[in-house]
C-alpha cells in the first residue's frame, strides 16, 4: 500500500482543520472541477451524504503547521493537486509543500507491539450512551477493548489482510480521558497505550474523526514491561 505525506508551510492550528479542508476542497473543485469524481477523497462526502469506510486523505496540524496524509488511490490525486496549483491562487502548491512517498503494510507479529495513541475518539453515539450510563470502569474498559479490536480490523481490511483474530489488539495503559471538539461537537476523546501482535502501517489512524487529526498513533521504541501477559 502506497502512502504520502505532504508538510506544508500553511499555519494551522487543530481547531483550524476544518476550515483549511474546505480550503483544500475549494483548491480541487477549482482545478478538477465539479463533475470530476476525485473531489470526494478530500471530503469523503458524496453529495450530502457521508461515505462509509476509512478515509483516503487525512488533515493534521504538525507544529503548527497543516500536514496531509493520502493512502491509495489518494496518491495520484494529491500529487496532480500540488503539482497544477497555481502558487498565486491556491493554498497548497509546489513552493510551500514537501511530498514524501512510503510503502506500508499490516503484519503479523511474533510477540506484542506497543503503540500511544492519540486524541482517540473510539465511540459512537451508541456506545457513549452505554459509557455515560454505565458506572463500573470493567465495563468501560470493554468498550475501549472493542472500540480498539474494531478500529483495528477497519485498518486491517484495506490492506487486505486475512485471517484476523478476535482479539487485534488490547488496551495497556490510559493516560488521559478528556473532551475535546470537532466539527464544533463535543466528543470524548483519550490518550491510551495499546498492545496488538501486529506491525502497524506508520502515518495511519484510528477510530472515529480520524481525516481531522485525531487517533493518530506511534510505535513505542522500548515495549513497557507487561505484568498482564
Amino acid at each position: 500500500m502506497q502512502s504520502l505525506i505532504i508538510k506544508t508551510d500553511v499555519t494551522c492550528s487543530p481547531r483550524q482543520l476544518p476550515e483549511k479542508r474546505k480550503e483544500v476542497v475549494n483548491q480541487v473543485l477549482d482545478l478538477f472541477g465539479k463533475g470530476d469524481e476525485r473531489h470526494r477523497l478530500f471530503h469523503n462526502h458524496e453529495e450530502e451524504y457521508l461515505i462509509r469506510g476509512y478515509s483516503n486523505i487525512h488533515y493534521r496540524s504538525h507544529r503548527g503547521k497543516l500536514v496531509i496524509f493520502g493512502w491509495g488511490e489518494a496518491v495520484d490525486v494529491l500529487k496532480a493537486m500540488i503539482m497544477e496549483a497555481d502558487p498565486d491562487k491556491h493554498l497548497v502548491n509546489i513552493n510551500n509543500c514537501g511530498m514524501k512517498l512510503a510503502k506500508n503494510s499490516f503484519t503479523k507479529a511474533d510477540r506484542y507491539q506497543y503503540y500511544r495513541l492519540m486524541d482517540w475518539v473510539p465511540m459512537n453515539n451508541k456506545t457513549y450512551n452505554i459509557w455515560k450510563h454505565s458506572h463500573s470502569m470493567t465495563e468501560r474498559l470493554k468498550i475501549l477493548d472493542n472500540a480498539i479490536n474494531g478500529n483495528l480490523k477497519t485498518l486491517a481490511s484495506i490492506f487486505m489482510v486475512e485471517k484476523l483474530e478476535n482479539e487485534m489488539g488490547k488496551l495497556f495503559l490510559i493516560r488521559e480521558i478528556k473532551t475535546q471538539e470537532i466539527f464544533g461537537n463535543k466528543v470524548i476523546g483519550c490518550n491510551v497505550i495499546f498492545k496488538t501482535k501486529y506491525h502497524l502501517p506508520e502515518n495511519f489512524a484510528l477510530g472515529r474523526n480520524l481525516s481531522l487529526g485525531v487517533g493518530t498513533y506511534k510505535k513505542l521504541r522500548n515495549n513497557p514491561i507487561d505484568i498482564s501477559g
